[in-house]
């Protein structure tokens, strides 16, 4: 009897156990008149910022809270990305002057509503901001190319911006033509990725994860031989990583929250979804997720959940390791530029056929909550 007792207590604890470290996943409740619609920032008032679809085939910006309360908004006719949101109230993505462009103006829009175009040298540029503190400091993409369409793709280069202007370019000590920082926090740590020209695979280009901390660019990989996107999208002050990686043949797709100082990812499932992205983080470690045209939170532990719901999904925590960082190399001057399209060597058939099955340009970039 005491051996039934005491196995019957080990359950029970165990049971506890795992009911306290199961984080949840809270849907939120959809824009009116939406037709599908993915969440990308979350500040540390649990206020969001994201894309929406509308069966006019147009996509626009919303900001609000998690109750639906929401303000939308449009950046441009042609259609709006959101990708961040600061504890101002400061919104940043890009706005696309026509449906069918591939890439739009990347933009700034404050608390006020004022939407303005990001510039370099005074004129706006095709590109995007993304992830910006509260001192408006963010960061972005800016694409070199001849027109809006994937054929004419050159280059994608980072950078650094404030208030709404360029302030400089962010060049990786990596081998790529595709730079895409994705957020910064208030230590300037700055995460992402980019196109891994050293690393291709049967002619193909891979996209790895980068951070940038105390002067070094460090190369994150997903430890998962199948994992040959990977996408680090936002990040907090405690240095919390949120992304997804991506399987070889492009589906499917895992969100993730990434422990950088220890090298560990925990997987963030939606149950029936193939296709899942985790885009912002706040302070608290709630994280902003979308699949299938529809936005979540996840919240690390449901006591401590800022929305309570009877659909809250519980995600059981799962750590995996990696053996550790593949690579790390110092930056010059902050990994600031200019950048140098001839120091980077590329074979221009396996750069159009990268092009061609870039993910990121085929879905991610343009409509990151589509699936």
């Amino acid at each position: 009897m005491r051996t039934i007792r005491a196995a019957a207590s080990a359950a029970a604890f165990l049971l506890c156990t795992f009911a306290a470290n199961a984080g949840v996943l809270v849907p939120i409740p959809p824009v009116p008149g939406s037709t599908s619609m993915g969440a990308a920032g979350i500040n540390d008032l649990n206020q969001i910022a994201g894309t929406f679809g509308t069966s006019d085939n147009l996509y626009h910006g919303f900001v609000g809270d998690l109750n639906g309360n929401y303000v939308t908004f449009d950046a441009s006719a042609g259609g709006t990305s959101v990708h961040a949101l600061n504890n101002n109230g400061y919104v940043t993505g890009g706005a696309f002057d026509n449906p069918d462009d591939f890439v739009g103006k990347a933009f700034v829009r404050k608390p006020n509503g004022a939407i303005k175009l990001i510039t370099k040298d005074g004129s706006a540029f095709d590109g995007y901001g993304d992830g910006i503190t509260n001192k408006a400091v963010f960061v972005g993409s800016i694409y070199q190319f001849a027109d809006s369409r994937i054929s004419d793709l050159l280059y994608e280069l980072g950078y650094y911006g404030k208030g709404h202007a360029y302030q400089a370019d962010l060049v990786l000590p990596f081998n790529t033509y595709q730079t895409r920082p994705r957020g910064i926090n208030r230590y300037g740590e700055v995460i992402g990725y980019y196109t891994d020209v050293d690393h291709a695979v049967n002619g193909s280009y891979p996209t790895s994860g980068f951070v940038l901390k105390n002067g070094v660019a460090t190369r994150v990989v997903y430890p998962d031989p199948n994992a040959f996107y990977v996408f680090l999208n936002g990040l907090n002050d405690k240095g919390k990583i949120v992304g997804a990686w991506l399987h070889v043949d492009q589906t499917p797709q895992h969100a993730f929250v990434y422990d950088f100082e220890r090298n560990r990812f925990k997987l963030i499932d939606v149950p029936g979804e193939t296709r899942v992205t985790a885009s912002g983080i706040n302070n608290s470690g709630v994280v902003t997720v979308s699949a299938g045209g529809k936005a979540y939170i996840y919240c690390p532990k449901k006591k401590t959940c800022p929305i309570q719901s009877p659909s809250a999904i519980e995600v059981p925590e799962r750590w995996i390791s990696a053996a550790g960082y593949p690579r790390t190399v110092p930056c010059k001057n902050g990994c600031k530029g200019p950048f140098h399209p001839s120091r980077t060597q590329l074979d221009p058939a396996a750069v159009r056929e990268a092009i061609t099955r870039d993910p990121e340009i085929q879905r991610e970039l343009r409509l990151p909550f589509r699936p």
